[in-house]
């Protein structure tokens, strides 16, 4: 038997499960995906596909970009080198993104169903609402930049690889081979991070699951090979020219202070576009805040505020704390 804390910690099943309870319904909604995209996959390259995948040449076949390494985002890169293999121009590029965004859906849908299960849903009622979630995040408008925009890869396919990570995480928690698992996870996590830097933010979810779920204790355990994943990746960069290099032009671009306040106002887009679906923009522009306002210190005071309430609800109300915290966990590491 394990012990309470580990209980506590239980996901509601492993991800096979959860698909295979919900296999009709997300079958169907893999079908609409295809459906409303298809009439994508005829438009030409746009804009940074020009430079990133058209005419890099590390990206051309699987030798070039072989030849390239090491360099930034490997495993994006080769995912752009074997689409150029696979040949047919746009559509060929675009497909993959259809069936990545598609599989993302999925296990969208697993993972709220397993959250359902742990914090005490009925099942009936658990798989409804994984599948209202899963099914805003497949045909929510605002998936549109990271599906039909080609270079918008780097975001689907990374976050394709965090949720697996985050499934076999989890599958570990109620498992008796658990670090097995938890490295298995591990492992997966480090393809995320190949792909895009964003998925740093992934042990922020894991921490607050454990946090919802009572078993704060069992933290450092059982974060322990990511974060020094992290850790190991973060010393090799720096101590790496190129990414050294485009860390610190990137601070040169604009200083981290102004970037602070720029993003109050991009997250605050951020939600807007979640709610509305008129106006939406994949690349809005949004000025760079130079001064604080009273209109920029409300918003940042509002957003505190929903942070720290999702904090608080963790206990209290945990599938709504952990919901919150898992949309700003996910924008830290990013330039909203």
């Amino acid at each position: 038997m394990p012990a309470d804390d580990d209980r506590s910690a239980a996901a509601g099943g492993d991800m096979l499960q959860q698909l295979q309870a919900l296999s009709l319904p997300l079958a169907l909604l893999a079908a609409a995906i295809a459906l409303v995209y298809m009439p994508s996959l005829g438009a030409s390259f746009q804009f940074d596909d020009w430079n990133v995948i058209v005419r890099d040449p590390r990206v051309q076949s699987l030798a070039a970009w072989l030849a390239s390494m090491p360099g930034t985002r490997p495993l994006l890169k080769l995912s752009f080198a074997l689409n150029h293999e696979l040949g047919d121009g746009a559509a060929s590029f675009r497909a993959v993104n259809v069936l990545v965004h598609a599989l993302n859906a999925l296990l969208v849908g697993a993972l709220l169903r397993g959250f359902g299960l742990r914090l005490a849903l009925a099942p009936r009622a658990a798989g409804f609402a994984a599948l209202v979630g899963a099914t805003l995040f497949a045909l929510h408008p605002v998936q549109t930049e990271a599906v039909t925009y080609v270079s918008g890869r780097s975001s689907s396919l990374s976050t394709l690889f965090a949720l697996l990570a985050l499934a076999a995480w989890l599958r570990g928690l109620d498992a008796p081979d658990e670090r097995r698992w938890r490295w298995i996870s591990c492992a997966v996590f480090a393809l995320a991070l190949g792909v895009k830097e964003a998925p740093v933010a992934l042990p922020l979810v894991m921490a607050a699951w454990l946090l919802a779920t009572g078993a704060a204790r069992s933290i450092p355990r059982r974060l322990a090979p990511h974060l020094g994943l992290l850790l190991g990746a973060a010393l090799v960069l720096l101590a790496w020219p190129p990414y050294r290099a485009l860390l610190m032009a990137s601070l040169d671009a604009r200083p981290v202070g102004l970037n602070l306040l720029t993003q109050v106002n991009a997250v605050v887009y951020l939600l807007g576009q979640m709610l509305r679906l008129d106006g939406m923009n994949a690349d809005p522009a949004l000025a760079v805040v130079v001064a604080a306002d009273a209109a920029l210190w409300l918003r940042a005071t509002l957003l505190v505020a929903l942070a720290g309430a999702g904090l608080w609800l963790l206990r209290a109300r945990p599938a709504a704390g952990f919901a919150i915290l898992w949309f700003f966990a996910w924008l830290l590491p990013t330039n909203s």
